[in-house]
């Protein structure tokens, strides 16, 4: 009997099974095709037509396919072979009967070639088994590992949700893909396939839940009098618990755990800003983040002030508070409260009462919730003036006694006696009075006194006052005496009393007198070109003296030349003044009875 001319095949990965096809031969009424295994292992099919199916075939093995034909006792040669190749797998999907007597896990998948069918149904290549679906919950991820893996081929990882959206990931070097961006609150099926580059072979299914959805629309209350945080939110899908985490970068954060949509929690500190995360809990979580304000800010510190004495006012300032949008300064002094606002950390009080010691205190705000109170410091304000400013003058000593009333706040107190010719004197005190000497009698005299403390001078009092006249008295045994200590340009009522151990006459022999005073010579001068060359005219100034009634201008040389005038009145005009000269100049006062002590000397340079 002939051969077969030819032979196909044509293998299935999805039932594991080879369909062998030939030619047909003439007068062969059967025909065998045979498959061996690189091990020698054969199995075959019968057929009276021109092809047949060989089954359970080993996994990863190469077969050669002959086919030949038979007629009673005869059998052609089997000349023609054709080859393929099962997929590959260290285990196969297996159907099998569950029977006590064959007991058999998928790992003896390898060895079920040698069982008698129909118990196994070899398929090829085989699948991944032990598929395990992890939940990565911080990073929102699903990592699938399975076991079995071979060295080759491509292994898909498929999670598919009940509406058959899909999501996968691949790997061809380990055992585990990873799926990232999960929607939440999804419930999975979990599968994984792998293909050797002939033929896929799916997994059985898990299933897994992905996490579940966080919450929405977080917000928060603070409510400024218990410091009290209370955090609200809404639910897309239910959750066992939730978890508020409230932390500010430093420090231990705050935690608060519910069941409702609500939780609260004080202990915040002020001055901070605080990330508010809420956890929804069923086995994993959803981070929502939510920024807030502390519950108020901190008081403010390092609050100081500088008084302006002059304006009854103080400049108060200090560190800003964290999260302050405003501050409020109240100074309060015996039930009086003086205050300023600002929004930069320094604030002006104003109209400020003297002699107060005021307590400062700042407060802030951020718009919602009020600090508590700076500590307090104590201001001590301008002293007032001092009242009831009193001055009483002795003749005798020529002295002055200057008196007053205490002001609040003063700590000292400063007099001043300011007369006539620049003549000043002051008088440092913490008492109430001062006193002054070596006053001239019959003079006006002005008189102020303010008040100190160590920080301010307060508003001087001021008075005026004039001194008695001068007396000067002299006891002698003897007709006649000298009166010294007079004072000039005063007019004296000189009166001689003869007096006995019992007895004082009536003194009625009276005699006026006058003293004499120092011209001043006034730095008024005038020079006027006149025609000779060679020849000067001088004006020469000067104040007049007290019980003067003439006067007399005299101009010296350095060579001795001297010139005069002689005038009533305030001023004279020296004539014959010689060229490239510096010339002294002075005046004497007089009167019937005397002349006064030559005037200063005032320098003249002719051109």
């Amino acid at each position: 009997i002939n051969s077969v001319t030819t032979v196909s095949v044509d293998y299935s990965c999805s039932s594991g099974s080879v369909t062998v096809t030939w030619d047909v031969v003439f007068g062969a009424s059967l025909y065998r095709a045979t498959a061996v295994d690189g091990t020698g292992t054969s199995s075959n099919c019968t057929s009276a037509s021109t092809s047949c199916q060989i089954s359970m075939l080993k996994c990863g093995e190469k077969y050669e396919v002959r086919v030949t034909a038979l007629s009673g006792a005869c059998s052609s040669t089997s000349n023609i072979s054709s080859m393929f190749e099962t997929g590959e797998g260290s285990s196969c999907e297996n159907k099998y009967d569950l029977s006590e007597a064959h007991p058999l896990s998928p790992l003896y998948c390898m060895f079920s070639i040698i069982l008698p069918p129909p118990l196994f149904s070899l398929h090829s290549p085989c699948p991944p088994t032990n598929i395990e679906a992890f939940r990565d919950c911080d990073a929102n991820r699903a990592v699938i590992v399975w076991q079995n893996h071979q060295s080759t081929g491509l292994y898909t990882a498929t999670i598919a949700d009940q509406s058959a959206d899909q999501l996968n990931c691949t790997s061809n070097t380990g055992n585990n893909c990873t799926i990232t961006s999960l929607p939440c609150g999804k419930k999975y099926n979990v599968s994984v396939t792998y293909n050797d580059g002939n033929c896929p072979s799916a997994s059985s299914v898990v299933s897994m839940d992905s996490v579940p959805c966080g919450p929405e629309g977080v917000r928060a209350h603070v409510d400024c009098t218990s410091g009290k945080l209370t955090v609200f939110w809404n639910i897309s899908s239910t959750a066992e618990n939730y978890t508020t985490v409230i932390s500010r970068g430093s420090g231990q954060p705050l935690y608060c755990n519910s069941t409702e949509t609500q939780c609260s929690t004080g202990g915040l500190e002020c001055g901070s800003t605080y990330a508010v995360t809420v956890f929804s809990i069923t086995g994993t979580s959803l981070l929502i983040f939510y920024f807030i304000p502390t519950p108020e800010p901190c008081a403010p510190f390092n609050v100081s002030s500088q008084l302006i004495c002059s304006a009854r006012a103080a400049h108060v300032s200090w560190d800003p508070s964290p999260n302050a949008l405003s501050y409020a300064v109240e100074a309060i002094s015996d039930g009086q409260t003086h205050t300023c606002n600002s929004s930069s950390p320094n604030c002006t009080l104003s109209n400020l009462l003297c002699g107060q010691a005021y307590e400062i205190a700042v407060t802030a705000t951020d718009g919602t919730c009020v600090s508590n109170y700076s500590a307090p410091f104590r201001q001590d304000q301008a002293p007032c003036s001092p009242q009831s400013l009193a001055a009483v003058t002795d003749c005798g000593s020529n002295s002055l006694l200057v008196s007053w009333n205490s002001s609040f706040g003063a700590s000292s107190y400063t007099a001043k006696v300011m007369g006539p010719h620049g003549f000043s004197e002051t008088c440092s005190s913490s008492d109430l009075s001062c006193s002054f000497f070596n006053l001239q009698c019959a003079t006006q005299y002005s008189i102020t006194v303010a008040s100190e403390n160590n920080r301010c001078t307060s508003a001087p009092i001021q008075t005026t006052i004039t001194t008695g006249d001068h007396v000067t008295q002299l006891t002698t045994n003897t007709a006649s005496c000298q009166l010294k200590q007079l004072q000039c340009g005063k007019v004296y009522n000189l009166t001689v009393i003869s007096e006995d151990a019992t007895c004082n006459s009536t003194g009625a022999n009276h005699v006026i007198m006058t003293g004499r005073e120092t011209a001043h010579s006034k730095n008024k001068d005038v020079l006027q070109s006149l025609e000779s060359t060679n020849t000067f005219i001088k004006r020469v100034q000067w104040s007049a003296g007290s019980g003067a009634s003439s006067y007399s201008v005299r101009a010296v040389t350095q060579q001795g030349l001297s010139l005069t005038c002689n005038t009533v009145n305030t001023d004279c005009v020296l004539t014959g003044l010689q060229c490239s000269q510096t010339y002294s100049i002075t005046v004497t006062a007089k009167n019937q009875a005397c002349d006064s002590q030559i005037s200063d000397a005032s320098l003249l340079m002719t051109g």
